[in-house]
């Protein structure tokens, strides 16, 4: 699978992503979220990952907007960080925005 290193630590759960970020990955993310406990936030580590998906950046914005977790995202380009606003994930959305500081 490649998602790497998921450790839980309380209410957050850190994942490292390895070289891609596909709708497969998406969909794992998906999961986790949307099973999460109230309150947890979804640390995602970018930091690796070299091939990104247009379509996996749509279904992760759906589930930040869905706002079942909050989001930490590390490592993100500022073109994936301007898309994921596009899509609707903004720092100024619903609860679950991504709270990477370089975001918009």
């Amino acid at each position: 699978m490649p998602l790497e290193g998921t450790a839980a630590s309380g209410p957050e759960v850190s994942v490292h992503l390895a070289e891609r970020f596909t709708p497969l990955e998406a969909r794992v993310l998906h999961d986790v979220a949307s099973r999460s406990p109230a309150g947890m936030t979804l640390d995602l580590d970018f930091r690796d990952v070299r091939t990104c998906h247009d379509v996996a950046l749509l279904l992760l914005a759906q589930d930040i907007r869905a706002g079942w977790a909050q989001y930490t995202l590390r490592g993100l380009t500022s073109h994936h960080l301007r898309l994921l606003g596009y899509l609707g994930a903004s720092r100024s959305g619903a609860k679950g925005a991504p709270v990477d500081p370089s975001f918009d």
